[in-house]
């Protein structure tokens, strides 16, 4: 089997199951996190659960409709004791940055997030999500400027790789933005797969030459 099929945890599946991907959920306390992990995991009956902070569920990526499996783990609440291992984050293709469309500060601390993140995990995928766009107006901080300060980043930072805006609490948009994360992360393995099949086939490409002008070379020499 070629190296490039085993470089990751997410491809040492047998081609018989969905491509795993693991999705971890960041933000400041409060934004909405485990409401919205607690929605991922009611819609889907055949969802399954791995662990306390762990679910896993299936999404159709593609032109085919293949089935992928997004793994979302949820912080538990450890941010405010400021315990998130690098366990947490390791290994991760995607981040969820969560922060809370009526609080400012919320959105001004997804930097320090999205940073702990690729210190970890450079290759993931970021995307950043405001929740909460249920509450009324009256409701938001007095700035009132956090979506739109979000959608300036979400244009600068290269490597946002969308925004959403959503209600954890009502349901609005949860599928449609799960269903989005995952044919993008599928998208990105893909062309990785891709982008390594071809740097490994110049590499052998490359090897024959060489071996060929060797061996070339010690017949030349052996008529001396």
């Amino acid at each position: 089997m070629p190296w490039f099929y085993s470089y990751h945890r997410t491809m040492q599946y047998p081609d018989n199951k969905p491509v795993q991907f693991k999705v971890i959920l960041l933000g400041e306390s409060g934004v909405g996190k485990t409401t919205l992990y607690n929605r991922y995991q009611a819609v889907d009956k055949h969802s399954h659960t791995t662990s306390s902070c762990h679910c896993s569920r299936e999404f159709p990526v593609g032109p085919k409709g293949l089935p992928v499996e997004l793994t979302l783990w949820d912080t538990a609440n450890m941010e405010r004791l400021h315990s998130l291992t690098d366990n947490y984050f390791r290994e991760a293709e995607g981040a969820v940055l969560v922060y809370d469309v009526a609080d400012h500060m919320s959105l001004h601390a997804i930097p320090d997030w999205r940073r702990d993140c690729l210190n970890i995990s450079p290759s993931a995928q970021l995307f950043l999500v405001g929740n909460k766009i249920d509450l009324e107006p009256q409701q938001f901080s007095p700035e009132r400027n956090t979506l739109e300060q979000a959608e300036v980043w979400s244009r600068e930072l290269t490597d946002i790789e969308a925004s959403y805006q959503i209600s954890a609490k009502d349901d609005i948009h949860i599928e449609e933005m799960f269903s989005d994360i995952a044919q993008k992360i599928w998208t990105n393995h893909e062309s990785t797969k891709v982008k390594n099949g071809n740097t490994l086939e110049a590499q052998s490409f490359r090897l024959s030459f060489d071996t060929n002008r060797r061996r070339k070379r010690r017949q030349c020499c052996s008529f001396l």
